[in-house]
């Protein structure tokens, strides 16, 4: 079954301090968006679809070589993720068939372990649905479902939860490129 990925990057990230959108946030001498790309762009993975706002001018200003030829920018980037998302199966719509499998994953999500992207592949690819990486919330005064589960769910279907690991963190403030870092270096 081919299976391809599609990473959101449209986004402005106005919580994490900077000059710069937060997919270009130095991380481990790189732009973070970087990092998110290698995490998911390993087999069996075929290609990589990243979805830029129309107006990014700095996704060319930095060295993508390392994926050569199973990464793809698309600008076409919507005003909320859930419209990036949906303005980046549409375009990747040419590339691939009905029958393949879209990995939907977070630019602000540097540090995905193989073994939690194995793991997902390999619990959801029997499953019609599809399923996200979750973990048990430790606590929380209310939890509001708007990503790509919520969307899946308003069409009346379930995705399989798989257990994740918690170094697969979302940065969003500037203190969370510190533990992404300290989680990168210990992989080297």
């Amino acid at each position: 079954m081919p299976l391809f990925a599609l990473i959101p990057a449209a986004g402005s990230g106005t919580r994490l301090a900077g000059e710069r959108p937060k997919q270009y946030a130095a991380l481990a001498g790189k732009p973070m968006l970087w990092h998110a790309v290698r995490a998911i762009c390993v087999p069996p993975v075929e290609h990589v679809f990243v979805v830029l706002a129309p107006q990014d001018r700095a996704f060319s200003r930095h060295d993508w070589s390392a994926f050569a030829g199973k990464l793809e920018p698309l600008y076409c980037g919507g005003g909320t993720r859930r419209d990036s998302v949906y303005n980046g199966l549409v375009a990747a719509m040419a590339a691939v068939d009905a029958d393949d499998w879209m990995l939907v994953h977070d630019a602000a999500r540097p540090c995905l372990p193989k073994k939690d992207l194995e793991s997902l592949i390999r619990e959801t690819e029997a499953d019609e649905v599809g399923g996200i990486l979750a973990l048990p919330v430790a606590e929380t005064v209310k939890a509001v479902a708007k990503d790509e589960a919520g969307a899946i769910e308003q069409m009346g279907l379930k995705p399989r939860l798989v257990a994740g690991s918690r170094e697969n963190l979302k940065v969003t403030y500037a203190e969370d490129l510190a533990i992404a870092a300290a989680i990168l270096a210990r992989r080297r």
